[in-house]
């Protein structure tokens, strides 16, 4: 059989993909098998084998295997797991114990670093503490925790308050492996600034606990992320470096081989064992393999192999990020770019003509192979671009648009930092000052890395926002792919066209797929969508026409909910504008997230105008005052909205009830700005955290207009036990009313009493806590409203 890893990787895909579809729930019910017994959380006593550590910022990530997990409440009720997760925050050395050390007190008798005092790889650890599953997402586009770490073969976690070595035995090479690279690290934290020490880390050691959030942000966003990731020019330099030099030695035939072998096995395992680290590696293995027994390598075979050793031990990875994007760069490089280049030279409609004259002069020669060379790099950068162009919208919903050029500027130094990092690592285990200029070299050129970045953001726009295509578009894009790719390669009875109609049909095919790719399902009349931003208000507007409004935007329980909740929305959807953001009132759990909307322009989301009550002098405070200043700074103009200003969202009125320019009241959450969204028959009611004297201004104002009964209602202040009264929901007569609060929250939103308020109303009711992002659609006639979590 040709190619049989081939064969054996699609047939493996497609079982999984076969189970997946008809089997799925009996699947993640057999993983998930503590879910019944666990609600959200439960006291647990698990015992497990120590794999590796990963220390953060405020905690440490624990990776045990062999897992024997017993619930306490549940009768003794033992699990067993392969890997899982614990967590101590805070200083972990004071949750870390020796077997003979009374429960509740640390060791003080062990040195630092000691195996009574720091578990080590191989110990068997005794841990106890609280056991819950990991988040999913409540919003589209927010993070999947809970798939990440299932592609991990990791199902559950523990946020430990007790932890103890009951075992001291160790794993030495793993051990080994982790001391060295720790003290390779601490040879850059020691040499370098604090910025650069960790993109270096980041690329040589596969360990992110010292990159700067922003540095990785910025690679990013200009798509040159992946250099951050341990890839196979990684491999290939260790590689080559290690063979060529044992190859100088008088050394057997085997030896070279055998040693690289284990260097490479033994670098793969101290940087973790990531995906695209063990691609490379086995990629590699596979190519010195085969030189080795005098037989030809194949790529795609070898990335088949790769792909199946990957899969039999992590079957969920095939639908991981890292996984997706590492083989379908791959197959850009081995499928794509022998197309593109045919097509550039010439070859493929049979017009090339031989090999082009070089003048003969130095010069001409260094600038003929230049040009080659970048014609090259930009045709295997373009290559990869459009074979993994699917897989970067589906998980990051844009594209950078400098990328694949400034990517042209970057690549070819990457070998240089890699070349003076490692050396400078090695050397500073053993001689300090031997390494400080080989990293001095290497931060200099970090540096123009950063200033390059900085440079290409501040091009007009940088950053297109798609969105997420669907699985349907997907198919059909790798499907127009695979056509032109076969219609490139078609020969004898197969052959498709010839001559020049075949590139012409070739690139057809290309950009009909990327055309189909990138088309996004219009809204149909209104939607709008409250988000689930924790202890906070966040309500997104769109109409069929385009228009877009945020009305709020911000928490009081989730860290950065507009980084982390409120953009992934807007980018998800393909959402590049919003017209207007409106702030009701300026408490931080309504405005912190529209702060950081406003603070990063290059999110490549623009901001048409920023609207805020009027308030005088007194009755402003700091937040009013900041984040006033903030929308001026960032270019975006200020407008007051109070009572009788209005906008239009398309065919869709926003209407001001309250406030008025010379209300007064102690409170901001009286002042709150309150709106009447009307659209046709539809009407709705968004009150902010409007208190008892607001809404007795707003039922004036409602009876002044004559009483209109809302379709829905924004509930009042998350819910709580004094906002929307019995007075004013009889005025409102809300069909259906939406609560917006955290889940577990401390203030006990929403309250009883307003819930039974609710239901004496009439009013169906929905909860960001409970189900997650709430959207309503509506025509103007009709409303149908859907739950991100549904029961």
């Amino acid at each position: 059989m040709k190619r049989p890893f081939l064969w054996v990787f699609s047939v493996l895909c497609l079982a999984f993909l076969f189970l997946r579809l008809f089997y799925g729930r009996e699947m993640d019910s057999r993983y998930y098998c503590m879910d019944p017994f666990l609600g959200h959380s439960a006291d647990a006593v698990l015992t497990g084998t120590l794999d590796h550590t990963e220390p953060k910022a405020n905690s440490s990530y624990f990776y045990l295997k062999d897992v024997s997990v017993r619930l306490i409440k549940e009768g003794d009720r033992q699990f067993y797991f392969s890997d899982f997760l614990v967590i101590v925050k805070n200083n972990p050395e004071d949750s870390f114990k020796d077997k003979n050390t009374p429960a509740g007190l640390p060791s003080a008798s062990a040195g630092r670093g000691s195996p009574a005092d720091i578990p080590v790889c191989g110990n068997l650890l005794r841990a106890s503490g609280t056991v819950c599953s990991f988040a999913s997402p409540t919003n589209p586009g927010q993070f999947d925790e809970k798939a990440f770490f299932k592609e991990k073969n990791i199902f559950y976690q523990m946020a430990a308050s007790d932890l103890s070595v009951i075992n001291e035995r160790t794993s030495v090479v793993k051990q080994s492996l982790y001391h060295l690279k720790d003290r390779i690290r601490q040879v850059y934290e020691d040499g370098m600034p604090q910025k650069e020490a960790g993109v270096t880390s980041a690329m040589l050691l596969g360990d992110k606990t010292l990159l700067d959030a922003d540095m990785k942000s910025l690679y990013q966003v200009n798509g040159i992320g992946h250099i951050l990731a341990i890839s196979g020019l990684h491999i290939t330099i260790f590689c080559t470096l290690c063979f060529k030099i044992l190859s100088i030695l008088p050394l057997p035939r085997p030896i070279p081989f055998l040693v690289t072998f284990f260097v490479l096995a033994a670098y793969a395992a101290m940087t973790g064992f990531g995906i695209s680290t063990s691609r490379a590696v086995i990629m590699m293995l596979l190519a010195l393999f085969a030189k080795e027994i005098g037989r030809s390598y194949e790529p795609l075979t070898a990335a088949a192999a790769s792909a199946v050793c990957i899969l039999l031990q992590k079957p969920y990875a095939l639908f991981s990020c890292s996984f997706l994007l590492s083989y379908s760069a791959v197959l850009g490089v081995l499928l794509t770019y022998p197309v593109l280049n045919a097509i550039l030279s010439g070859r493929l409609s049979g017009q090339a003509a031989g090999g082009q004259r070089v003048g003969q002069g130095p010069v001409m020669k260094f600038l003929f192979l230049l040009r080659e060379k970048l014609v090259s790099s930009l045709l295997a950068s373009l290559s990869i671009q459009i074979t993994s162009l699917p897989v970067l919208l589906y998980f990051f919903y844009e594209i950078p648009t400098y990328g694949i050029f400034l990517n042209l500027l970057v690549l070819p130094l990457v070998s240089v930092i890699l070349a003076l990092s490692l050396s400078g690592g090695i050397l500073g285990l053993f001689v300090p000052a031997l390494s400080s200029p080989l990293l001095y070299s290497a931060t200099q050129i970090l540096r123009f890395y950063e200033a390059l970045c900085r440079l290409f953001l501040k091009l007009p726009e940088p950053i297109q926002i798609f969105g997420r295509p669907s699985p349907g578009q997907i198919v059909i894009y790798y499907l127009l792919l695979a056509v032109s790719l076969w219609t490139a390669g078609s020969k004898g009875k197969w052959e498709i066209c010839r001559g020049r109609l075949r590139p012409l049909l070739v690139l057809l095919c290309m950009l009909l797929s990327v055309a189909i790719l990138l088309q996004r399902r219009p809204v149909s009349g209104l939607r709008l969508t409250m988000l689930d931003v924790g202890q906070g208000d966040g309500l997104f507007l769109q109409e069929e026409n385009g228009a877009t409004v945020l009305i709020d935007g911000g928490s009081s329980d989730v860290s950065r909910a507009g980084t982390y909740r409120i953009m992934p929305y807007l980018k998800y959807y393909g959402i590049r504008r919003i017209d207007y953001m409106i702030m009701s009132h300026s408490d931080e759990d309504h405005i912190s997230g529209q702060r950081e909307l406003l603070e990063n322009p290059q999110s490549g989301i623009e901001i048409g105008c920023y609207l805020m009550p009027y308030l005088p002098q007194e009755s402003q405070d700091e937040s009013y005052r900041k984040i006033k200043e903030t929308a001026r700074k960032a270019g975006v103009p200020v407008r007051f909205f109070n009572t009788g200003d209005s906008i239009r969202i398309g065919d869709a009125e926003l209407l001001c009830l309250h406030p008025d320019r010379e209300f007064k009241n102690d409170s901001p959450n009286a002042c709150s700005v309150t709106l009447s969204l009307n659209y046709g028959s539809f009407h709705m009611l968004l009150t902010g955290d409007l208190e008892k004297e607001g809404e007795e201004a707003v039922l004036k104002r409602l009876r002044e207009r004559g009483n209109i009964r809302y379709t829905m209602l924004k509930t009042a202040h998350h819910g709580s036990k004094n906002s929307t009264g019995d007075a004013f929901l009889s005025s409102v007569q809300p069909s259906a009313a939406l609560i917006s609060c955290g889940r577990k929250n401390r203030y006990g939103h929403p309250h009883q009493e307003l819930l039974e308020r609710l239901k004496t109303a009439g009013s169906r009711i929905f909860r960001t806590d409970e189900s997650g992002a709430v959207r309503i659609d509506t025509n103007g006639k009709e409303v149908f409203i859907s739950c991100y979590i549904e029961d």
